[in-house]
């Protein structure tokens, strides 16, 4: 688009031009442009050098002249060359033809300047600021991805560092920070969380324990279940001192949060402000859910006991759809291919299907067992029962 600002320069190369007073009088007339005129092809060339005009206009005849103007323009004063018009004062149709081919934008025959002159000016203009505007945002593209490559390097480089840190202190600490960015992508792609967002609340997940350096020797390599009651404040302050590292690190308020927050307990019960519900960040209320499954990973508890622990765990320490999302990532990574076992919506449930697996409602209560063959009031049951606490995750039947 033109800029109102700053008036187009239009170059009028008179030479072989068959009215050029008559085009500059058309163009001055207007009011919009700054109209500038050359008499000879060398005059045009010297003259564009110095005031790099956004438009060119010549005779269709001078197509070679103009052609030396365009390469001269554009490899001296600008990359990006001014548009061109041709006046074609009743040239055949072949001859045009050729000059487009060369490189010209436009042309117009010579009897037609009155009338079409000026919108046919406009629209080149437009067309050439439009063309501009898209490669100067490409350039900045071009400069925001090499931005992102080096700050990703550098992500990937910082986190590498404040792992190998941790892993020092904290044997075992890299491969738990593996298994958290894992989960933390799964349930943050479920949840819908916007890309800004998601990265922060990752990268929270990755250092949770970052924090952990600061603690006595004695509890540093400890879990939360297993800490004795009298250095338990002490411990939770690993959150707190893990916020504070990451604090200082440009862009990721958000991960020092989650961090900082990462113990707080859906009910309110948590540690270290005591927020409840909707008060906690959602990148807390991931992070609670992946150190409440390392916790019990840690005390040695199978996939299903700890299902049946994130569970019970539902509205108290965990939030409900975090907590469903965990039980259905858990079941993905822990289920064993099956010829026999088949996953399916629950609007593909029949009657006579076999249930392969416990099916639960979001809140947890255990609707169907496995092993129970799907019967016709019972179908109906679980889809009425569907409406007002739903199945997550589908259901697993024997696939007979």
């Amino acid at each position: 688009m033109i800029n109102p600002e700053k008036k187009p320069i239009i170059l009028v190369v008179n030479e072989n031009l068959p009215s050029p007073g008559a085009i500059e009088e058309i163009l001055k007339r207007d009011g919009t442009f700054d109209v500038c005129l050359a008499y000879s092809v060398s005059e045009g060339i010297r003259i564009a050098r110095d005031i790099k005009p956004d438009l060119l206009i010549c005779f269709w005849k001078a197509i070679g002249n103009f052609i030396d103007i365009c390469r001269q323009i554009q490899n001296d004063t600008d990359p990006f060359p001014p548009a061109f018009l041709l006046l074609s004062d009743g040239a055949d149709g072949t001859d045009m033809a050729r000059c487009l081919e060369l490189g010209a934008d436009d042309y117009i025959d010579d009897s037609l300047c009155n009338q079409v002159l000026i919108p046919k000016v406009r629209y080149l203009l437009s067309t050439r600021s439009l063309s501009e505007e898209l490669r100067n945002q490409q350039i900045q593209l071009e400069e925001m991805n090499a931005l992102y490559e080096r700050n990703f390097k550098n992500f990937k480089q910082l986190t590498s560092i404040l792992l190998g840190i941790l892993e020092i202190r904290i044997p075992g600490a890299r491969d738990r920070a593996e298994t958290a960015k894992t989960v933390a992508e799964f349930l943050t792609d479920r949840l819908g969380i916007e890309s800004g967002k998601r990265q922060n609340i990752i990268f929270g997940a990755i250092i949770h324990e970052l924090g952990k350096i600061g603690l006595p020797d004695e509890i540093v390599g400890k879990h939360y279940n297993t800490v004795s009651a009298e250095m338990l404040t002490v411990f939770q302050n690993y959150t707190t001192i893990g916020a504070v590292i990451i604090s200082t690190m440009t862009g990721y308020r958000e991960s020092a949060e989650a961090v900082h927050h990462q113990l707080e307990n859906y009910d309110g019960s948590g540690f270290p402000d005591g927020l409840m519900g909707n008060e906690i960040n959602v990148g807390a209320r991931v992070l609670r859910a992946i150190v409440f499954q390392e916790d019990l990973q840690a005390g040695g508890f199978s996939t299903e006991v700890i299902i049946d622990r994130i569970r019970l765990a539902m509205h108290t320490i965990l939030d409900m759809k975090i907590a469903n999302l965990l039980i259905e990532f858990l079941q993905e990574r822990n289920k064993k291919p099956d010829s026999n076992r088949l996953k399916i919506s629950l609007d593909e449930l029949k009657e006579g299907m076999m249930i392969a697996e416990d099916v639960y409602a979001a809140s947890g209560i255990k609707l169907v067992p496995k092993g129970v063959r799907v019967r016709e009031k019972m179908l109906a049951i679980i889809m009425e029962r569907n409406k007002m606490d739903p199945i997550i995750g589908g259901v697993y039947i024997i696939n007979c």
